[in-house]
């Protein structure tokens, strides 16, 4: 576990805070995150929310 301070949560080391986050933030900083690394996952993502709102849009 990382001992340094999180800037979201400068109190707690940075597992800590994620614990103390909403399960559905935590996934969405972990995409986030990922997508940043990888561009073929954030292209797919992208093309995925593209369909979606597509779809959305059609209802």
């Amino acid at each position: 576990m990382s001992t340094a301070a999180s800037p979201l949560c400068p109190t707690y080391p940075l597992g800590e805070c994620f614990d103390l986050m909403d399960r559905a933030l935590w996934e969405r900083v972990r995409l986030d995150y990922d997508c940043e690394r990888d561009t073929n996952l954030a292209d797919a993502v992208h093309r995925t929310r593209q369909r979606l709102r597509a779809v959305r849009k059609q209802r």
